[in-house]
């Protein structure tokens, strides 16, 4: 009867801890929950199609509001009452911006489209590239500004909800388990984020690493966010261009 108890006991504790080990990794299953959530949006917005501006506009609305709702999403876990430890978002927000962080800022801006450029000349890594919709077409001046103010819309959200659930939660939650290799894991996990985006994962990769990097050794996020504004503005620069020029 002894043996039957120990041996129960040990079950129970065994089952308990690894319940534990799969709490702690909780956060796997959001993440794949995200990507899910993003790769409907995608399929919508590719659905849509952009054939017309009033396909182009509203795939993009589409677009927006699923990146608002992310960002929602973002401030709600940095906002709501937990027992993870996790900080709130004004301790983040609260870091200033210094002189010499512009290095920091200036070295993502330019070794990462450097790198995802030179990846994406292989073979093998562009099947993994997914074709997005063409928005090349002649649009009046009033459709060229609306696109433009989405852009205007678009440009902040995107990243400010990135980084502040990636480098603010994520980054707190995996840096309990993983610590000095935490850079590593957060930025394989934004690189699988990107898996059925436009944007090919492997190739950003690198990028992905980099401002993990930076972020961990610097732990100042208008770091990485100034970053991702000036990267993203960058990348949509020519569509931009062209609806400036039809105002």
């Amino acid at each position: 009867m002894r043996m039957n108890a120990r041996i129960r006991m040990v079950i129970v504790f065994i089952t308990f801890k690894n319940i534990l080990m799969l709490k702690n990794y909780y956060w796997i299953i959001e993440l794949i929950a995200i990507i899910a959530i993003f790769t409907i949006t995608l399929q919508t917005i590719l659905y849509i199609g952009s054939n017309s501006y009033s396909e182009l506009f509203w795939g993009f609305v589409v677009n927006v509001i699923a990146c608002v709702c992310f960002l929602l999403f973002a401030i709600y876990k940095l906002t709501k009452k937990n027992t993870a430890g996790i900080r709130s978002i004004g301790f983040y927000l609260k870091r200033r911006f210094l002189f010499k962080d512009i290095l920091n800022v200036l070295l993502i801006v330019i070794v990462g489209p450097i790198t995802y450029g030179l990846i994406m000349k292989i073979e093998v890594v562009r099947i993994f590239g997914l074709t997005g919709l063409s928005y090349h077409m002649h649009l009046t001046s009033s459709e060229s500004l609306s696109m433009l103010f989405l852009y205007t819309l678009f440009i902040p959200v995107v990243a400010f909800s990135e980084e502040l659930y990636f480098r603010c939660y994520l980054f707190d939650i995996q840096s309990k388990q993983f610590k000095q290799f935490t850079w590593i894991i957060n930025g394989l996990s934004w690189s699988i984020y990107h898996l059925f985006t436009v944007t090919n994962f492997l190739a950003l990769l690198p990028t992905c690493l980099l401002y993990s990097y930076v972020y961990q050794r610097r732990k100042n996020i208008w770091i990485t966010i100034s970053a991702h504004l000036i990267t993203i503005t960058i990348a949509l620069y020519p569509l931009i261009r062209i609806y400036i020029s039809n105002i």
